[in-house]
Protein backbone atom coordinates (compact mmCIF):
# COMPACT_ATOMS: atom_id res chain seq x y z
CA UNK A 1 0.00 0.00 0.00
CA UNK A 2 2.84 2.37 0.85
CA UNK A 3 4.47 1.71 -2.53
CA UNK A 4 1.22 2.45 -4.32
CA UNK A 5 0.91 5.75 -2.42
CA UNK A 6 4.45 6.75 -3.48
CA UNK A 7 3.60 6.03 -7.11
CA UNK A 8 0.27 7.88 -7.12
CA UNK A 9 1.33 10.96 -5.10
CA UNK A 10 3.40 12.61 -7.92
CA UNK A 11 0.48 12.15 -10.32
CA UNK A 12 -1.92 13.75 -7.84
CA UNK A 13 0.49 16.66 -7.29
CA UNK A 14 0.73 17.33 -11.04
CA UNK A 15 -3.09 17.33 -11.33
CA UNK A 16 -3.30 19.87 -8.49
CA UNK A 17 -0.89 22.17 -10.36
CA UNK A 18 -2.83 21.73 -13.60
CA UNK A 19 -6.07 22.63 -11.85
CA UNK A 20 -4.50 25.73 -10.26
CA UNK A 21 -3.17 26.89 -13.63
CA UNK A 22 -6.56 26.31 -15.27
CA UNK A 23 -8.37 28.29 -12.56
CA UNK A 24 -5.88 31.17 -12.91
CA UNK A 25 -6.35 31.28 -16.68
CA UNK A 26 -10.13 31.27 -16.40
CA UNK A 27 -10.05 34.03 -13.78
CA UNK A 28 -7.89 36.26 -16.01
CA UNK A 29 -10.57 36.45 -18.74
CA UNK A 30 -10.22 36.81 -22.49
CA UNK A 31 -10.62 40.58 -23.03
CA UNK A 32 -8.67 42.44 -25.67
CA UNK A 33 -6.67 45.63 -25.24
CA UNK A 34 -9.74 47.83 -25.59
CA UNK A 35 -11.94 45.76 -23.30
CA UNK A 36 -12.94 47.63 -20.16
CA UNK A 37 -11.28 46.50 -16.98
CA UNK A 38 -12.84 46.04 -13.59
CA UNK A 39 -14.25 48.99 -11.68
CA UNK A 40 -10.77 49.65 -10.22
CA UNK A 41 -9.66 50.65 -13.77
CA UNK A 42 -12.45 53.19 -14.18
CA UNK A 43 -11.34 56.79 -13.99
CA UNK A 44 -13.53 59.34 -12.21
CA UNK A 45 -14.43 61.71 -15.07
CA UNK A 46 -16.71 64.73 -15.08
CA UNK A 47 -17.54 67.49 -17.51
CA UNK A 48 -19.73 70.45 -18.38
CA UNK A 49 -22.45 71.05 -20.98
CA UNK A 50 -23.21 74.59 -22.12
CA UNK A 51 -26.13 75.48 -24.38
CA UNK A 52 -25.93 78.97 -25.82
CA UNK A 53 -23.04 79.69 -23.44
CA UNK A 54 -25.07 78.84 -20.32
CA UNK A 55 -25.07 75.71 -18.15
CA UNK A 56 -27.90 73.35 -19.07
CA UNK A 57 -29.61 71.14 -16.48
CA UNK A 58 -31.05 67.76 -17.45
CA UNK A 59 -28.88 67.02 -20.51
CA UNK A 60 -28.19 63.31 -20.98
CA UNK A 61 -24.56 62.64 -21.95
CA UNK A 62 -23.41 59.28 -23.33
CA UNK A 63 -20.01 58.17 -24.63
CA UNK A 64 -19.68 55.56 -27.40
CA UNK A 65 -16.30 53.83 -27.99
CA UNK A 66 -14.92 54.78 -31.41
CA UNK A 67 -13.40 51.37 -32.14
CA UNK A 68 -16.38 49.31 -30.92
CA UNK A 69 -19.41 51.21 -32.17
CA UNK A 70 -21.23 48.05 -33.35
CA UNK A 71 -20.39 46.04 -30.21
CA UNK A 72 -23.44 45.84 -27.95
CA UNK A 73 -21.20 44.80 -25.03
CA UNK A 74 -18.84 47.80 -25.32
CA UNK A 75 -18.85 50.15 -22.33
CA UNK A 76 -20.93 53.28 -22.82
CA UNK A 77 -20.35 55.66 -19.91
CA UNK A 78 -23.20 58.07 -19.27
CA UNK A 79 -24.32 60.88 -17.01
CA UNK A 80 -26.87 63.68 -16.67
CA UNK A 81 -26.17 67.32 -16.01
CA UNK A 82 -27.12 69.06 -12.77
CA UNK A 83 -28.31 72.67 -12.35
CA UNK A 84 -24.77 73.95 -13.06
CA UNK A 85 -24.50 71.91 -16.28
CA UNK A 86 -22.02 69.48 -14.69
CA UNK A 87 -22.10 65.70 -15.09
CA UNK A 88 -20.17 62.71 -13.73
CA UNK A 89 -19.71 59.62 -15.86
CA UNK A 90 -20.66 56.14 -14.70
CA UNK A 91 -21.15 52.68 -16.15
CA UNK A 92 -23.89 51.60 -13.80
CA UNK A 93 -25.40 52.31 -10.41
CA UNK A 94 -22.34 50.99 -8.57
CA UNK A 95 -19.65 51.86 -11.13
CA UNK A 96 -18.54 55.50 -11.06
CA UNK A 97 -16.19 56.58 -13.82
CA UNK A 98 -15.23 55.57 -17.34
CA UNK A 99 -12.55 53.37 -18.88
CA UNK A 100 -9.75 54.96 -20.90
CA UNK A 101 -10.40 55.28 -24.60
CA UNK A 102 -11.60 57.45 -27.45
CA UNK A 103 -15.31 58.11 -27.68
CA UNK A 104 -17.92 59.88 -29.74
CA UNK A 105 -20.34 61.78 -27.52
CA UNK A 106 -24.10 62.09 -27.79
CA UNK A 107 -26.23 64.68 -26.06
CA UNK A 108 -29.98 64.82 -25.65
CA UNK A 109 -31.98 67.36 -23.68
CA UNK A 110 -35.52 66.08 -23.23
CA UNK A 111 -38.26 68.61 -22.61
CA UNK A 112 -39.83 66.82 -19.66
CA UNK A 113 -40.58 63.10 -19.39
CA UNK A 114 -40.82 61.66 -22.90
CA UNK A 115 -40.57 65.13 -24.41
CA UNK A 116 -38.84 66.16 -27.63
CA UNK A 117 -35.10 66.80 -27.65
CA UNK A 118 -34.55 70.52 -27.09
CA UNK A 119 -31.35 70.23 -29.16
CA UNK A 120 -33.38 69.05 -32.15
CA UNK A 121 -31.66 65.63 -32.08
CA UNK A 122 -28.58 67.32 -33.62
CA UNK A 123 -26.29 65.46 -31.18
CA UNK A 124 -28.32 62.30 -30.61
CA UNK A 125 -26.49 59.94 -33.00
CA UNK A 126 -22.87 58.84 -32.38
CA UNK A 127 -21.96 59.06 -36.06
CA UNK A 128 -23.30 62.58 -36.53
CA UNK A 129 -22.80 64.45 -33.27
CA UNK A 130 -19.34 65.80 -34.13
CA UNK A 131 -18.45 65.60 -30.44
CA UNK A 132 -15.51 63.53 -29.21
CA UNK A 133 -13.93 62.75 -25.86
CA UNK A 134 -10.57 61.19 -25.05
CA UNK A 135 -10.06 59.65 -21.64
CA UNK A 136 -6.47 58.84 -20.77
CA UNK A 137 -4.69 57.92 -17.58
CA UNK A 138 -4.99 60.97 -15.38
CA UNK A 139 -8.04 62.44 -17.16
CA UNK A 140 -10.57 63.63 -14.60
CA UNK A 141 -12.21 66.54 -16.42
CA UNK A 142 -13.36 66.62 -20.04
CA UNK A 143 -13.31 69.89 -21.99
CA UNK A 144 -16.76 71.54 -21.99
CA UNK A 145 -19.28 70.47 -24.61
CA UNK A 146 -20.72 73.73 -25.92
CA UNK A 147 -23.63 73.80 -28.34
CA UNK A 148 -25.66 76.67 -29.75
CA UNK A 149 -29.27 77.43 -28.89
CA UNK A 150 -30.61 75.81 -32.07
CA UNK A 151 -28.41 72.73 -31.76
CA UNK A 152 -25.48 74.26 -33.63
CA UNK A 153 -22.13 73.21 -32.27
CA UNK A 154 -19.98 75.98 -30.85
CA UNK A 155 -16.44 76.04 -29.53
CA UNK A 156 -15.33 76.61 -25.99
CA UNK A 157 -13.04 79.59 -25.49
Amino acid sequence: MRTCHRLIQPVLDSYRWAILVLVALLASGCGGDDAPGPASELRPVSGLVLVGGKPAAGVDVQLHPLNRSNDADAPRPYGSTDAEGRFRLRLGEAEEGAPAGQYTVTLSWPAGVGGADRLGSAFAEPGGSGLVAVIEEGTTELPPFEVGDAGRMGRSP
